[in-house]
């Protein structure tokens, strides 16, 4: 299993974090812990959330609510998803 640093933004996805995204049957996604801006604090929201980047469309999903919550991500923890492959 592999650690990763922080992500700022969510722009580009990583090279070596990209090869630890797991096939879901409709796509590839990457686990991520993100700290989500203030605004977004206001509403309601906990700084840290779990979501998942669903790879082919680039976008952060909350696992929660499945909301797009991209525009609000200040970084983002990538978590490595070999815990999510199935062993060979």
């Amino acid at each position: 299993m592999n650690s990763f640093n922080w992500v700022e933004g969510n722009g580009d996805i990583p090279d070596e974090v990209l090869d630890s995204a797991y096939e879901t049957g409709a796509g590839k996604a990457i686990c991520a812990v993100c700290e989500v801006s203030d605004e977004l604090v206001r509403q309601g929201w906990p700084r840290l959330t779990w979501a998942f980047v669903d790879v082919p469309i680039r976008t952060m999903i909350c696992r929660s609510t499945r909301q797009n919550i991209s525009q609000y991500v200040v970084r983002w923890l990538p978590v490595d998803g070999a815990v999510f492959k199935e062993p060979n």
